[in-house]
């Protein structure tokens, strides 16, 4: 007889955030709903513009459900590494949505990446090539052909240097904010720490990404904290939430789909799915 399939995570973890937040399960559930017809239903993609703002859209929402699935478990920082792709994915998402015209140079941002990746392989690991010596020549034709429209100028000498960004100069404050938001009202930038420098110093091997999974015992001595890290699993879904939202409006802007009102909704969803009971503001 088949072994019955283990069931992995931890049910106390699910119990404590449903009984934290009573309404959110049930607020999730219309937020996928209106998701799947919002965002990633099929529809008639007329260029590279539609093609890219509406895959980006369905990446976010995937990256939203595995946040969540992360979180409920009490993988608080795992869900934090996770939300610093879905906040870029989503102001990328935003900026290209309001300059489709800029699509073609995001696109071709990617070989230069690849590039620039092949490289690095090459000089560290000359013995060890990443790719055959054709498709080499062939990455490196490319990056030839898009060199000039990536390199920056020094401001004092005028030399070039490669652009770190498809988007020249950006910086992530500006980079997605839709006409109708005005400037210096509340946005997407206006978490840029929490939701992307935050994360990032937990992605990477830093010393942040050390000392916040460390705690002292009553000896005084230093240990790996290997319970469930609740307050950060909180912040990284509240927080992906919050962006799976954007992705909402986004898109249904862009494809100009009439669910205004719906979006309206799951917003409000998002406030009461996130108020702890008996107060009045979302944590």
């Amino acid at each position: 007889m088949d072994e019955k399939p283990k069931a992995y995570g931890f049910p106390e973890e699910w119990h404590y955030f449903c009984g934290r937040f009573p309404s959110l399960q049930g607020k999730l559930t219309g937020f996928f709903a209106s998701a799947q017809k919002i965002v990633c239903e099929s529809r008639v993609i007329a260029g590279p513009a539609d093609r890219v703002v509406y895959f980006l859209g369905n990446a976010c929402i995937e990256d939203f459900n595995e946040i969540l699935q992360l979180g409920f478990n009490g993988y608080g920082i795992g869900a934090l590494k996770l939300l610093r792709g879905l906040y870029e994915r989503t102001i990328t998402e935003a900026y290209l949505a309001n300059k489709p015209d800029a699509t073609e140079r995001f696109l071709d941002f990617g070989d230069v990446q690849f590039y620039r990746a092949v490289e690095n392989v090459l000089h560290d690991f000359p013995e060890n090539p990443p790719l055959t010596e054709a498709q080499i020549a062939e990455v490196r034709a490319s990056f030839d052909r898009l060199r000039s429209q990536f390199e920056n100028k020094c401001d004092r000498c005028g030399h070039p240097y490669p652009a770190a960004s498809w988007k020249s100069h950006y910086t992530l404050a500006e980079k997605g904010r839709p006409p109708h938001v005005e400037k210096g009202k509340p946005w997407l930038d206006h978490f840029v720490f929490p939701y992307y420098y935050r994360p990032t110093l937990e992605l990477h091997a830093t010393r942040q990404s050390i000392f916040s999974r460390l705690a002292v015992t009553p000896e005084g001595l230093l240990r790996f904290k290997s319970e469930a890290q609740r307050k950060e699993s909180e912040d990284a879904m509240r927080a992906a939430h919050h962006l799976a939202l954007a992705t909402l409006e986004i898109q249904n802007r862009y494809f100009n789909q009439g669910a205004t009102d719906e979006v309206d909704s799951r917003h409000a969803d998002f406030l009461e799915a996130w108020a702890i009971p008996g107060s009045r503001e979302v944590q």
